[in-house]
């Protein structure tokens, strides 16, 4: 609905909106896997491993906001396919 009154020139009527990303959805996985790992590590734990997808986005953007070691490792679904 947002968007389909935007694109007019129009203002979106009220109404429930689920929109909470504004950005494209491979910058979504990265920075909520980041936003996670930052939530956890202020608990006092330290994220060590992450099962991801072979796409080297989200493992790029972890090494260069997080300050030590994370390993990520393949999972299996993606890993049959390929």
């Amino acid at each position: 609905m947002c968007s389909y009154y935007t694109s007019k020139g129009n203002v979106p009527p009220k109404h429930d909106c689920k929109r909470n990303w504004s950005g494209s959805s491979k910058a979504m996985e990265s920075s909520v896997a980041l936003d996670v790992i930052k939530e956890v590590e202020k608990e006092n734990a330290e994220v060590l491993v992450l099962i991801l997808d072979d796409y080297a986005t989200t493992m790029a953007r972890i090494r260069d906001n997080i300050s030590h070691k994370v390993t990520k490792w393949s999972d299996l679904n993606h890993t049959k396919k390929h």
